[in-house]
């Protein structure tokens, strides 16, 4: 039976998921620990937390080193004449570690799946991938909904993957039937035209392909369950679709 807790995490959690920036608060090392907000595009990793895109210049990296602990605050786009109380938003209270080498690859096809711009920065400053481990959350869901949340609402095993009985089987079948799809998929995010494409991950909240020169990540809308992934996939592609038959301005 699901809880109101539950349900509480599950929202916070599709919260967190749905926007790809928030507001990143580190404690200045150049101003005697005075809080320094800046805005910060942010993707996950296997297990749900964050993984931030910081250069070696920026004075929130500089923050960052000096202190690992950090709150990052999402919320919801706000149309003009909305009360902004009455929105939900997210306080995700981390602690900030650099990604291990051996992580990176994974680190950063998952980053850039969410912020395909992010690719333009590899050959600027320094840049470099961080983790952002949960430790606590504050989430408001509206007027009088109002509660602190654990890491365990946004930290999972990937052991206990919904998907992970089933993948085997859907990589088989993607493989064998629709790398025209993932190779649209690939044209339409990535600007890429790959000759060759090939699953070789899927888990509930997306899927990893490799083509002759990249490996690509795509993100289910929601997470995925045995039942709705092959809707989730066929929304990507139909998606995917509609996006190639635009016109080009």
């Amino acid at each position: 039976m699901t809880s109101e807790m539950d349900l509480v995490n599950a929202e916070a959690v599709a919260l967190l998921r749905r926007q790809r920036f928030g507001t990143l608060s580190t404690a200045s090392a150049r101003h005697e620990q005075w809080p320094f907000a800046s805005i910060m595009p942010y993707g996950f990793l296997p297990d749900g937390a964050p993984v931030i895109y910081v250069a070696g210049i920026a004075e929130h990296t500089a923050n960052l080193k000096a202190n690992p602990r950090a709150s990052l605050f999402v919320h919801p786009d706000i149309p003009a004449g909305d009360d902004a109380q009455v929105h939900a938003r997210l306080t995700l209270m981390v602690e900030a570690r650099p990604i291990a080498k051996d992580d990176a690859d994974d680190a950063w096809a998952r980053y850039v799946c969410r912020l395909p711009e992010a690719q333009g920065y590899v050959k600027a400053h320094d840049f470099e991938l961080w983790r952002l481990a949960p430790i606590r959350a504050r989430y408001i869901g509206g007027f009088g909904r109002i509660y602190w949340l654990e890491r365990t609402a946004f930290v999972v095993n990937p052991a206990h993957d919904a998907l992970a009985p089933e993948a085997a089987g859907i990589i088989e079948h993607m493989n064998d039937d629709h790398r025209d799809a993932m190779a649209l998929l690939c044209e339409v995010h990535f600007k890429d035209t790959p000759e060759r494409v090939e699953m070789v991950g899927v888990d509930q909240f997306g899927f990893d392909v490799v083509t002759e020169r990249h490996r690509r990540r795509f993100e289910f809308s929601v997470p995925a369950e045995p039942a709705s992934v092959r809707q989730l996939m066929v929304e990507l592609v139909h998606a995917a679709r509609a996006g190639k038959a635009e016109p080009v301005a």
